[in-house]
């Protein structure tokens, strides 16, 4: 019997507000908290996952974020030129969903559903061009794009 092959079952867009230079992929529907995913202090790291969901940190401090979230039916194709600040990990999710959202929560949240509480992967690569933010701000605006799928 052959795998079917991996489908893109929902894509998700918004535009995060990035505080402290963080972001979140997290379930605030559950008994979880952000303090249980340990962060770097490597100014270089891209991200890290844990109990609930992931953390994801940009290059600066306050600005905006245009993220895609893609949710997938089982591992999606490999990606054959990720750009160098990528990160790969695992979270669990109690609720069956998450919110895309700046650490402190924030109008522009959007609540991405998964297929169940489970594990997942996460792929998470902060691409390399900045574009304009929605208020018209050049530059202050990074790119990301996440995959999840359900391990």
């Amino acid at each position: 019997m052959t795998e079917a092959a991996a489908q893109l079952v929902r894509r998700y867009e918004g535009r995060i507000l990035i505080e402290f230079s963080h972001f979140a992929l997290f379930d605030f529907f559950d008994y979880t908290s952000l303090s249980d995913i340990s962060t770097s202090l490597d100014p270089d790291w891209v991200g890290q996952s844990g109990p609930g969901g992931a953390v994801f940190h940009a290059d600066d401090r306050n600005l905006q974020a245009l993220v895609i979230v893609e949710l997938w039916s089982a591992t999606p194709p490999p990606v054959d030129d990720l750009p160098e600040y990528s990160y790969a990990g695992t979270f669990t999710c109690g609720s069956g969903k998450v919110l895309l959202t700046s650490v402190t929560g924030g109008p522009s949240s959007v609540v991405v559903d998964l297929d169940g509480a489970g594990e997942y992967h996460v792929e998470a690569a902060r691409l390399p061009e900045v574009i304009e933010t929605s208020r018209g701000d050049e530059g202050l605006c990074e790119q990301w794009w996440i995959r999840v799928w359900r391990q």
